[in-house]
């Protein structure tokens, strides 16, 4: 699965490896403070998990998201919406936060055909 991501007001323009055999996807983040994104993924999804190797936290959505379904999960707020109901309580592990500097991000789904998860983020440069 795929990741794409921006931050909050422009598209960084790279590109995400696929997670798994291929390895984590390396994101830098230009910030003086720890960064806490939002994950957006539409299904179909079956317990899609965010891991940041880096900071040693995953979050895992625990349940399965259609094809007609839109996932919100927003780290720093701890929420968490599918099509904007709150399925906090299907919500497993750490709010998963971003460091300044080099991180290295994973996205697993027990489904192999799941669509790629987006990251947004704002970068806190001072």
């Amino acid at each position: 699965r795929l990741f794409s991501y921006m931050t909050k007001y422009t598209q960084l323009g790279a590109e995400w490896e696929e997670g798994g055999t291929k390895g984590p996807t390396i994101v830098d983040v230009n910030a003086i403070d720890n960064t806490y994104p939002v994950w957006e993924l539409t299904g179909p999804s079956v317990n899609p998990t965010i891991s940041v190797i880096t900071t040693n936290t995953t979050l895992t959505y625990v349940g399965t998201i259609t094809a007609s379904q839109k996932l919100e999960i927003d780290m720093l707020n701890k929420t968490a919406t599918l099509n904007g109901t709150s399925v906090i309580g299907n919500v497993s592990g750490d709010w998963v936060y971003m460091a300044p500097g080099t991180n290295r991000i994973s996205y697993t789904a027990g489904n192999t055909d799941a669509p790629d998860s987006t990251l947004y983020w704002q970068e806190v440069v001072g």
